[in-house]
């Protein structure tokens, strides 16, 4: 039985290679020639990636050409020798997500044991591929100031992207509505989008802000504009790739902790003096930590996020008056009580009614974690895991009657396994598998009694005439003798 489980999922990793293709890692081709422009065919090239010290080793074929595919993120160290040249040595290859950078190897006569080494980092010119678009690299995840720390809001820093309310257009492709997305949205080359639309902050009418990564673990963010390959698709306006950081063999970690609160905001032009400001708490902290579980071998990354969000809204309304309730027949008594008896001064327009105030508070808790370890199991075999969660509960207050506030569960977890083997100089094999899961459940009422009820409106008239109801019932519509009842 175990024999076949492992076989099974053996097969299910090498046929997962097929569909995910280059969309998490990157490539770094080349030539390798003389002084005299010869090519150089036999030429052993290394390629090492400086953080884990993961080593490529390839052989150049009959034109002295190598490429190295599906490479981590990250800056690379390049090194040529050949029988009767010197080593070259080529450092400060910086690799983005879907680069394609190519490094052109001169060597000179001499002999193996002498060196020669280029310093200053590679033109980034993607001189080997033909897809437009951009990278905000790590500095600028870092540094850049992010309200809310929403990951949306970095891609507005690349040329050609613009926010449309609900989703970015990129390269002016991008409808703006939410359920016509413009854009896909992927985490480290896994589709983190929903089955019907692809959000960008808040999902399902939650207020979530963080979706299925915190800032924290991004070490890039890649957004593919147009004439992107074939691995990419499902977007009528680009693909935007999220990466996250990998551990290396140095400890890093760090802290934080963001506030606001209404003592420090300007007051909101619809908000004057003397009246208070509604109250506003605002805090999200968080932390992350990564680095060597075994050096040069295992890694880890570790990030995690909370929100702690309370917003004052003051709620204001005219409702019946007790007297008017008091006149209607019992079976509209149900659905009036679920307003509150006013605390304000009767309507001048219309005394039946009178003014309700109140003050409540909008509600966001917020946890997120990731959590990512790779494994250089030998030179020729690398493993990746991954695993994302987010639990965000919201209470969003849309009224003032009893249940009229939106409470809202929304749980993404994202997790995927990737597996690398180096078969052979000329031959690589990458496979994965990606689990995408969102748990959210939406009502409109937060009060099972509300939901329970038939939906039902009040309509005030002329105190002279007969008040009218009109009611739709789930079941068959009652006439009572003193009020009318809509055919």
């Amino acid at each position: 039985m175990y024999i076949r489980t492992g076989l099974f999922v053996l097969l299910s990793l090498c046929f997962a290679a097929v569909g995910l293709a280059q969309l998490d890692t990157a490539s770094i081709v080349g030539t390798v020639s003389d002084a005299s422009g010869a090519v150089v065919p036999g030429a052993t090239v290394s390629i090492q990636n400086v953080g884990t010290s993961a080593t490529v080793k390839l052989t150049t074929d009959s034109s002295g050409a190598f490429a190295a595919p599906s490479l981590a993120v990250g800056t690379y160290k390049v090194t040529a020798t050949a029988t009767g040249f010197k080593t070259y040595v080529q450092d400060g290859v910086r690799l983005s997500v879907a680069d394609v950078i190519k490094v052109a190897v001169q060597l000179s006569p001499g002999d193996v044991n002498e060196q020669i080494t280029v310093l200053g980092e590679v033109s980034q010119i993607q001189t080997a591929s033909s897809t437009l678009g951009g990278v905000v690299n790590t500095q600028q995840v870092m540094d850049l100031p992010v309200n809310g720390r929403a990951l949306a809001t970095l891609l507005e820093t690349v040329p050609g992207v613009s926010m449309l309310g609900v989703e970015p257009s990129i390269g002016g492709g991008g409808t703006g509505r939410l359920f016509e997305a413009g854009a896909r949205t992927l985490l480290d080359g896994t589709d983190s989008g929903v089955t019907d639309s692809d959000f960008f902050g808040a999902g399902y009418q939650s207020r979530a802000r963080i979706d299925r990564a915190s800032i924290e673990s991004i070490a890039e963010v890649r957004i593919q504009s147009n004439a992107f390959s074939a691995e990419y698709g499902q977007a009528s306006g680009g693909v935007i790739n999220y990466i996250t950081k990998s551990g290396t063999n140095q400890f890093h970690g760090s802290l934080f902790e963001y506030f606001r609160n209404e003592k420090l905001d300007s007051r909101d032009y619809f908000n004057p003096a003397p009246a208070p400001k509604p109250a506003v708490r605002l805090n999200q902290f968080g932390g992350s930590v990564g680095g060597p579980i075994k050096r040069d071998k295992l890694f880890f990354f570790f990030n995690y996020e909370g929100n702690r969000e309370r917003r004052g809204v003051y709620l204001n309304g005219v409702v019946p008056t007790k007297a008017f309730r008091d006149t209607l027949i019992p079976a509209l008594q149900p659905a009036v009580n679920l307003l509150p008896l006013p605390n304000g001064p009767v309507s001048a327009a219309d005394p039946r009614l009178a003014q309700y105030t109140t003050a409540v508070s909008n509600q966001l808790t917020e946890n997120t974690f990731g959590i990512k370890v790779d494994y250089n199991m030998t030179d020729k075999d690398r493993l990746a895991v991954r695993f994302n969660s987010n639990k965000s509960d919201s209470v969003s207050y849309f009224g003032i009657g009893n249940g009229q506030q939106s409470i809202v569960p929304y749980y993404p977890k994202l997790g995927k396994i990737t597996y690398t083997r180096t078969i052979s100089p000329r031959l690589l094999n990458e496979a994965g598998i990606a689990v995408d899961r969102v748990f959210t459940i939406f009502q409109p009422a937060s009060d099972e009694t509300v939901r329970k009820l038939p939906s039902s409106r009040m309509e005030a008239v002329s105190p002279t005439a007969v008040p009218t109801c009109s009611t739709w019932w789930s079941a068959t519509c009652r006439r009572p003798t003193s009020t009318r009842c809509p055919g």
